[in-house]
């Protein structure tokens, strides 16, 4: 899964696009980037920045007077400050172990799934909030809100 930094609001201009297949298509595209964040990534940013978001679903919206606080922590970020209490350490977490009988007798034992989390380094940390820097500002000079989903 992974969540999307983008604004609905910015005007779109026809472009062409590869449609995924190798073909080049004509699209609407934002005059604004997106961010597209893994949702581990996602959630430490918006710790990060104190954003504003929907507590069952990472998902909110920064209008022009929020852009501006959530740009002041940007350039807090960006310039220095310490991110360590965000940083993930890689893990490999694997499922407990199962012992399942069968209908015909035989004894099945096994691991559940195997989860592998990358980790989120301070270096990643403050790339990625470089990323949201650029796209907050340019949506505040333009007069445009950025939401997440």
């Amino acid at each position: 899964m992974s969540v999307t930094f983008q604004s609905h609001d910015a005007p779109r201009t026809e472009q062409e696009v590869d449609d995924g297949d190798g073909q080049m298509v004509m699209d609407l595209v934002s005059i604004l980037p997106s961010v597209n964040l893994s949702n581990e990534t996602a959630a430490r940013l918006v710790a990060l920045f104190d954003l504003p978001f929907e507590r069952t679903r990472l998902e909110g919206q920064l209008d022009q007077a929020a852009l501006d606080r959530a740009i002041t922590k940007g350039l807090r970020i960006v310039n220095g400050e310490d991110v360590s209490a965000f940083v993930v350490e890689p893990a490999v977490v694997g499922g407990a172990m199962r012992v399942r009988s069968m209908s015909n007798g035989v004894t099945e034992i096994g691991r559940g799934a195997t989860f592998v989390e990358m980790g989120c380094s301070d270096e990643r940390i403050v790339r990625r909030a470089t990323d949201l820097l650029d796209l907050f500002t340019r949506a505040r000079a333009g007069g445009y809100s950025v939401g997440w989903g």
